[in-house]
Formats: C-alpha cells, sequence, structure tokens
C-alpha cells in the first residue's frame, strides 16, 4: 500500500504526492475516503507520470458502483470548491 496525499481526483484518476519511488507503469493499491461514500475506496492505479514529485495515477478496472460514487464525490467537492462540474 502507498501512503501520500491525493490531489485533483476526477472519475478517471488522481494526482499522488508521496515519499515513496513510483515507477511509469506501475501499478499500485489505493485507500482512500470519498466525500459522502459508506466505506473506503479501495482501488488499482496506474502510474501514468511524475510532474514535479506528483504521480499521475490512472484507475484501472473500477467496479461501476466505485465509478459512480467518483462521480458524485468529484460532483461535491467542485460544488464546494466554486467549479463548474
Amino acid at each position: 500500500m502507498i501512503f501520500g496525499r491525493t490531489e485533483d481526483l476526477s472519475e478517471g484518476g488522481l494526482g499522488l504526492y508521496t515519499a515513496q519511488q513510483l515507477e511509469i507503469e506501475e501499478a499500485v493499491q489505493m485507500e482512500f475516503e470519498l466525500p459522502f461514500a459508506r466505506s473506503a475506496a479501495k482501488l488499482v492505479g496506474i502510474v501514468k507520470n511524475n510532474i514535479n514529485g506528483t504521480y499521475g495515477v490512472e484507475f484501472h478496472n473500477l467496479p461501476p458502483g466505485l465509478r459512480k460514487e467518483l462521480n458524485r464525490a468529484c460532483q461535491a467537492l467542485s460544488s464546494l470548491q466554486g467549479r463548474p462540474n
């Protein structure tokens, strides 16, 4: 399991800042809390890039229920930040 801080959450992936060195195309297991979700999101992502120490991670093989939870969380977070959906 990778420990770090997430940013730029979307339905397709997220930015991950971690002290651990990751390789491009490496599969990583992630677990994090989503707003309004009943349980933690547990999923696999593929590292796609590293920009200034933040890794771009693309979600891989998301179950439909989790995709729906991510969509709901992204919409809620956009509303809180005053961004258009």
